[in-house]
């Protein structure tokens, strides 16, 4: 028979303090903000480990698992968020162990990877204005409706595809480039939440801009 493992046992393989507050401080370095973009939730699966899901209109588990999808936006924009979840945090040292409904499992760098990068840690500490991270707090800090969202890059799709083409007139011009940017549009806003965010900051000269224009679907 085995051996019944002790209550003091068991209780270590849940995640710790300090685990806790690294993931939290790896994430808001790189423009997650938790509980408002993040949601962190502790596993038994040992103490380095932590749970970790984006938050879009609410939802923080996994589209199609825990509860229905009640928000107005594609269940993509949920992917893609966690998507670049995952990407910033293995950037950051985080190795990820298996999904599930709550999202992913980070299992904590080792106390001498990090001693053995210091330099490359403090080179990921900050993501540079315009990562997907800090248009995705900006965007939920904001509030825009998936509806505005996707109008807003129909119009800036027109607006590139006018630029383009305004120095080569021709009879079919109007038609070509409603097309162009039908076709440009609906690409984009296929990629969900992250995509369209990333699109209408490259017409943005700072962050600070793209705030504003946020704001103003907004209203």
């Amino acid at each position: 028979m085995a051996r019944r493992r002790p209550r003091h046992e068991a209780a270590q393989t849940q995640t710790s303090t300090a685990t806790m507050s690294a993931v939290r401080a790896a994430l808001s370095e790189r423009g997650w903000v938790e509980d408002r973009t993040v949601r962190l939730r502790p596993t038994s699966s040992g103490t380095d480990r932590v749970y970790v899901a984006p938050i879009i209109d609410g939802h923080d588990t996994t589209p199609g698992t825990c509860s229905p999808w009640l928000s107005d936006r594609p269940t993509s924009d949920w992917h893609s968020a966690a998507a670049w979840l995952l990407h910033d945090l293995t950037e950051a040292g985080w190795a990820p162990r298996g999904s599930g409904p709550t999202g992913t499992c980070f299992e904590r760098p080792r106390e001498e990877e990090r001693e053995q990068h210091p330099a490359r840690s403090a080179e990921l500490a900050a993501p540079p204005p315009g990562s997907p991270a800090r248009l995705l707090a900006i965007a939920t800090e904001v509030g825009v409706s998936a509806d505005r969202l996707c109008e807003a890059v129909r119009e800036a799709a027109a607006l590139d595809n006018h630029d383009e083409h305004s120095e080569r007139p021709q009879e079919d011009t109007h038609t070509r480039l409603h097309s162009a940017a039908d076709v440009l549009a609906s690409a984009i806003n296929g990629q969900g939440l992250a995509g369209q965010l990333v699109f209408l900051y490259q017409g943005c000269v700072s962050e600070a801009a793209f705030r504003s224009l946020l704001q103003d679907l907004h209203t």
